[in-house]
């Protein structure tokens, strides 16, 4: 299994972003994944979990932000040769 860590929009805005990804033809995004920002992709997240203590320790400590949603992006898979 593959983890990656990632803010989860609220519904109000989550709603919105589903919105316009369905109005895009062919786009297959809403059924892979939900809209998220990205923190931490897959690279060091491993199986054993070891590293979720870690990242426990560092949400308790962490104030609550604000953040602004602008334009969207996403990652590309690539393999490289």
């Amino acid at each position: 299994m593959q983890y990656f860590i990632g803010i989860v929009p609220s519904e109000e805005y989550k709603e919105k972003i589903e919105e316009v990804q369905l109005s895009l033809k062919n786009n297959l995004l809403p059924d892979i994944v939900e809209p998220h920002i990205t923190i931490k992709a897959q690279g060091g997240l491993t199986a054993d979990k070891e590293w979720l203590k870690e990242v426990q320790r560092i949400c308790t400590e962490t104030s609550p932000f604000n953040l602004k949603i602008d334009k969207p992006a996403f990652f590309v898979k690539m393999s490289c040769f």
